[in-house]
């Protein structure tokens, strides 16, 4: 993976904006463990005239999802949290009522999406426990919410105030949060034909979703993986270690999908891990609807790229951005095209 490697210019990517109906963008590049290029494109806001710029904040969607993985291994290491111990032996959770499956699921299952629940429930639906905990891959908001609630128990402190104190702080992730703070620098999400989207304000923070960031920032949280920062490296290599394979095709029949395996996609601790002749590389995406993010990393190389975007049709743009411009076929993007 090389992230330099023919890099696109302000005037290609503008093209590709216009093309798809993307208001803005902001991309870094990171080289051996440094970021090398950032660029930002576009506007904030459709309706107004704010430029995006490398202080303008995005939601993160699901690229919370790896930043909280991140701040769990901090308690893993301090032994308050064990991976394969039922997360009932730290918090029972009232929203599963006569289920004894609830009493095997782990924080690995839930970091790897094997817990059995689905994605979200609806709003007239009580949570429920789809399949045998650890039997196979779903991709699950719902486990990162309980562990979300372990975490906040076993340490006292909101999802907020741990993630500030043990991963935001130490990395000097100035402009990251999983509460709205600040009106002035964020972008508005746009629709399919790049119409603002109103943003909401009041959402509980939740790690499945609401870290509101800037690329620039989310680059200091990856480097901090590349180079082994606050975590040890035995802990970053559990992290990026490729524990089990997904199904190709979509995963949404949750009850009774019985796909096919990936020889090329896996999942690990937080991180979507894809193999290809170039190696292993860790990934994720992001999708809040207006907003659509991704990251690519290596471990080996020490590169990475980060893309964010204030527009619905952004995963499509960041697409034809990756597949161009890093070199290489990308498993990654052709498992999500399929979801």
């Amino acid at each position: 993976m090389n992230a330099a490697q023919n890099a696109p210019s302000r005037s290609e990517l503008e093209a590709l904006m216009r093309e798809k109906k993307v208001p803005g963008l902001s991309l870094v590049m990171i080289e051996n463990a440094e970021i090398i290029a950032h660029m930002e494109l576009g506007l904030k806001n459709t309706q107004k005239t704010d430029l995006i710029d490398k202080n303008t904040i995005f939601e993160a969607a699901s690229l919370s999802k790896p930043a909280f993985t991140y701040g769990i291994l901090t308690l893993v290491e301090d032994g308050k949290l064990d991976l394969d111990k039922p997360l009932t032996e730290y918090l029972c959770y009232s929203d599963i009522t006569n289920d004894q499956r609830i009493n095997s699921i782990t924080a690995r299952m839930v970091l790897m999406h094997t817990s059995g629940f689905p994605n979200w429930r609806s709003k007239k639906e009580s949570l429920k426990i789809h399949f045998q905990p650890g039997e196979r891959f779903s991709y699950s908001g719902e486990g990162f919410l309980y562990l979300q609630k372990v975490v906040e128990h076993i340490s006292g402190l909101s999802l907020e105030e741990y993630m500030q104190k043990n991963v935001f702080i130490p990395l000097g992730m100035t402009q990251s949060s999983f509460i709205w703070t600040n009106d002035s620098k964020k972008a508005n999400g746009h629709n399919s034909d790049g119409n603002p989207i109103e943003n909401q304000r009041d959402i509980p923070q939740n790690a499945a979703f609401t870290m509101h960031t800037t690329p620039l920032d989310y680059a200091k949280f990856v480097i901090a993986i590349l180079k082994g920062m606050v975590l040890n490296s035995k802990t970053i290599n559990e992290m990026l270690r490729p524990q089990i394979q997904v199904q190709e095709g979509s995963t949404n029949s949750i009850e009774n999908f019985t796909g096919q395996l990936s020889n090329s996609v896996s999942w690990s601790l937080g991180w979507g891990i894809q193999c290809t002749e170039m190696g292993n590389s860790f990934w994720h995406w992001g999708d809040n609807g207006g907003f659509k993010s991704f990251i690519l990393g290596s471990k080996n190389s020490n590169n990475a790229m980060i893309i964010f975007t204030n527009g619905s049709n952004g995963l499509i743009l960041i697409s034809e951005i990756i597949e161009k411009y890093m070199g290489a076929p990308q498993p990654a993007l052709d498992w999500l095209e399929n979801q």
